[in-house]
């Protein structure tokens, strides 16, 4: 909402989240940043199935959310449905490649029982220092997440979340597909450049597949891809 707010000034702006502590941090960073007076902007505590009173809308992002639903098609069409003829969804995803330790940690804290603990955040931590110091679950939080994880909430949110569903790129075009709605692009699209990966003449074969083809090549090659970024259009 701070980036779409300063991106977009003059702009109507409904900001939802079932987290009533999210919204109330959502907020505070708008008033920090004067993103709260470059837009009209709306806190609502609400879910993406409660806004179908709200009309049509010209845009809507859609961050970290149909990855934490028991049904994400159900999610995805309900945002579909809100979005006016030729307008554009911001859909970011979780991806099999780049999380696959992450599952991993969360399939052993499950087995532990660790997830229903009170002190489940002590324990999930207290596994880490447990690990030997070369044990590769260990090594890749250490160097790819541990920043990130510094805030309790961040852990939580990465290895204590209950559910939690990733995609492949032929899975995540089949939802795209059975929502009714088109794949545009990637908002990231130097990740999924051929030429940072090949050179000569395997770049030019890859080159001669088809786009769809091309990218599930990247996949295949950059298994640090933890996440999809795309636009959507209706």
């Amino acid at each position: 909402t701070d980036y779409l707010a300063h991106l977009n000034p003059g702009s109507e702006i409904l900001a939802i989240d079932i987290s009533k502590g999210a919204l109330a941090i959502a907020i505070e960073r708008l008033r920090r940043s004067g993103g709260i007076d470059q837009s009209r902007l709306s806190f609502e505590n609400r879910s993406i199935f409660d806004l179908k009173n709200e009309g049509k809308f010209d845009y809507i992002n859609s961050v970290g959310v149909l990855h934490h639903l028991s049904d994400p098609l159900a999610g995805l069409k309900a945002l579909g449905s809100l979005l006016k003829t030729g307008s554009i969804l911001h859909l970011f995803i979780y991806a099999d490649a780049g999380r696959w330790e992450i599952k991993r940690v969360q399939q052993a804290l499950n087995r532990m029982g660790v997830l229903t603990e009170k002190n489940e955040l002590q324990l999930a931590r207290e596994l880490f220092n447990n690990l030997p110091k070369n044990n590769h679950l260990r090594r890749n939080h250490e160097e790819r997440w541990s920043v990130e994880c510094e805030s309790d909430a961040n852990f939580a949110d990465m290895y204590l979340d209950p559910k939690e569903i990733t995609y492949n790129l032929e899975e995540l075009f089949t939802l795209i597909r059975n929502s009714g709605l088109e794949f545009v692009s990637f908002s990231n699209p130097k990740i999924w450049s051929l030429d940072r990966l090949l050179k000569g003449e395997l770049l030019e074969r890859a080159r001669s597949f088809s786009y769809i083809e091309q990218m599930e090549l990247v996949e295949d090659l950059d298994s640090d891809i933890s996440h999809f970024e795309l636009f959507l259009s209706k």
